[in-house]
């Protein structure tokens, strides 16, 4: 009876459904379609919402909601360090982003988030009029920028997990 008292709890359901829900913000770490720590920061208001006082405190949402802002931000502004440090101009970084937003839709996506931007930053400086040098170089430095990007997010996605289960107030 008590098990069956637990599986119709809902903190047992909560709890569930925020495992789940910060498997797929990891995952979304990883896959460029899915993002990863706006899906891990609703997991945790939801169980906020959910579950009011047996929950996180407000704090914690309040830190999370910074942890995944700055996910967001890290995604362009790690990208864009990478490619004004290589040497990109404003075309290298227009044709990474076009194809950033290209290689979204490229299978197998994982990889092709990485290629788009670098191809479309060379492409961009190419057609801008720069040597092919100075292109692949601007082009490497947008996928640099992108997997200090990814670690960065993927860092960030880990602490807001990890930071939730520190948070939760013991159970009775």
């Amino acid at each position: 009876m008590d098990f069956l008292n637990t599986f119709l709890s809902a903190d047992f359901w909560a709890m569930t459904l925020v495992i789940i829900l910060f498997l797929v913000g990891l995952m979304g770490s990883f896959l460029p379609i899915l993002p990863g720590a706006v899906i891990i920061w609703a997991a945790i208001v939801m169980h906020k919402l959910w579950l009011w006082d047996q929950s996180v405190s407000w704090w914690t949402v309040g830190l999370a909601t910074g942890l995944m802002a700055m996910a967001i931000l890290a995604d362009y502004l790690c990208t864009l360090w990478g490619a004004r440090k290589f040497g990109a101009s404003w075309k290298g970084g227009f044709g990474a982003l076009i194809g950033g937003v290209v290689g979204l839709f490229i299978p197998p996506q994982v990889v092709f988030i990485f290629v788009g931007p670098f191809l479309g930053a060379v492409l961009g400086e190419l057609f801008g009029g720069r040597y092919p040098k100075p292109a692949l170089k601007a082009g490497v430095g947008t996928l640099v920028g992108g997997l200090i990007a990814f670690a960065v997010k993927l860092a960030l996605c880990v602490a807001m997990v990890i930071g939730f289960f520190l948070s939760l107030p013991p159970q009775a």
